[in-house]
């Protein structure tokens, strides 16, 4: 916490004493961001239909060209289908206020509380989301030479991308966007339908690297489409969010990397199709997109605080994120160039 130091000035009497004044209005402070949320599908479950969820999908079986022989039937079909389990688990967050600050503190530290609550709420919620995609069965490196976490050693590389994304494509994955075409401003040209790429906002200067990437700036509509949508590559539509998940030198020794004592920081990123992700809320009458949450004030006397010392600002909700196709998402673990 910042703390600033004030002068003293003398008063008629000789005493010294500190001068303070509380402007209400509040300084600015930094958002929570919400990136991810954008390839999730969201779901709804109603209350009391238990904990644990099942969400299956079928798939179309190989196709077989050979044509019937008159006179017969060919074998049924079985059908295919693959399940993904989740259980939906409560959160709760609490921040407390003193008797003392809430009477006597010109600023209101409860509806502050409040404010700060929500904001976290956010980060939380997009952290559980950025959590569920370490559990794609699909990933790769930096480098083809690089096999682990604790070998990641360099930057993103169009090649390694292009892996990824044909990958995807040729499990049939659905793009988030259809191609744009160019429209008559300068310094702007066409985007291809793309797939989405997540990742920290360290990587910004190595993605300007790749040939031929375009800012959000340089896209046919001059600017972003969401708050974190950072630009183009081929067919890849990038999202940089500073939420994003980076371990501390997790990485092999480098000196040109960002690094944690000589070690790269390791960047977790996400290249997705449609689908690939799916959320789950409780029904209730929250805040839009939060589900079940409600955010109470404490603010009465009861057994445990009988003098009723303390205001409680709380929340609690339930959520659940996860994958829901290991076909369309792919863990990606690159180092960030240090000085680019």
């Amino acid at each position: 916490m910042a703390i600033a130091s004030y002068a003293t000035q003398n008063w008629p009497n000789a005493s010294a004493n500190p001068q303070y004044l509380a402007l209400k209005e509040l300084l600015e402070t930094a958002p929570a961001y919400e990136c991810i949320n954008t390839a999730y599908d969201e779901r709804t479950l109603q209350r009391q239909m238990g904990a644990n969820i099942n969400m299956r999908r079928y798939f179309t079986p190989a196709v077989d060209a050979t044509p019937a022989p008159e006179g017969t039937q060919k074998e049924p079909r079985d059908l295919l289908f693959e399940d993904f389990i989740g259980t939906m688990l409560r959160y709760t967050e609490r921040f407390q206020v003193s008797r003392y600050d809430y009477d006597l503190n010109p600023y209101d530290a409860v509806k502050a509380a409040q404010d700060r609550l929500r904001q976290l709420i956010i980060s939380t919620r997009e952290r559980v989301k950025w959590n569920a995609g370490l559990t794609f069965a699909n990933q790769i490196f930096n480098s083809t030479a690089v096999g682990g976490v604790n070998q990641v050693n360099g930057p993103l590389q169009p090649g390694r991308v292009q892996v990824i994304v044909r990958s995807i494509l040729n499990a049939k994955g659905m793009v988030f966007d259809q191609t744009t075409p160019g429209i008559n401003r300068e310094g702007t040209s066409p985007t291809e339908a793309c797939l989405n790429f997540y990742g920290h906002t360290d990587l910004q200067p190595d993605w300007r690297a790749f040939p031929d990437f375009q800012t959000a700036a340089e896209t046919p509509s001059g600017k972003p489409k969401h708050l974190c949508h950072f630009g183009n590559w081929q067919n890849v539509c990038v999202y940089t969010t500073p939420e994003a998940l980076v371990q501390k030198g997790a990485g092999a020794a480098t000196t040109t990397m960002i690094n944690t004592a000589g070690a790269a920081d390791v960047y977790v990123c996400y290249l997705v199709a449609q689908h690939a992700f799916t959320g789950v809320k409780l029904a209730g009458d929250g805040k839009e997109g939060f589900g079940n949450l409600g955010i109470r004030v404490l603010d009465q006397p009861d057994k445990y605080d009988p003098n009723n010392n303390w205001v409680d600002i709380v929340a609690s909700w339930y959520d659940l994120a996860m994958v829901t196709s290991n076909d369309w998402g792919w863990r990606y673990y690159v180092a960030a160039t240090l000085n680019p």
